[in-house]
């Protein structure tokens, strides 16, 4: 299986990347247990898209990956920051409490 971050350096050079659609911060299933956790919940704009990446070197099979940006809120960016998470069984929804955090400190 082909690493991570070939996965998204690769899906970045796609021209299907360019395809992104506003969706929620936040994924709507976590979204009250963020808040029992104390997460600082931001308002920011979110952006998504599917791109289709090999699943492997060797082989023609293709799978679709998720990626969910977010924009700088009210500055300039000065680059990116890039939060991944996940894995074969597991989502990547836990990891909104750091970015709801991160948000919190630099806006």
């Amino acid at each position: 299986m082909m690493s991570l971050p070939k996965v998204i350096a690769l899906a970045l050079r796609m021209p299907s990347a360019s395809h992104w659609s506003p969706c929620e911060l936040y994924t709507k299933d976590v979204v009250n247990d963020l808040k029992e956790q104390g997460c600082h919940l931001t308002t920011a704009t979110a952006e998504c898209s599917t791109f289709k990446v090999p699943l492997n070197y060797s082989g023609p099979q293709q799978i679709d990956f998720f990626v969910k940006r977010v924009l700088a809120p009210t500055k300039a960016p000065k680059g990116e920051l890039w939060l991944l998470n996940g894995g074969p069984g597991m989502g990547g929804a836990e990891m909104e409490c750091l970015v709801a955090d991160f948000l919190a400190t630099t806006n």
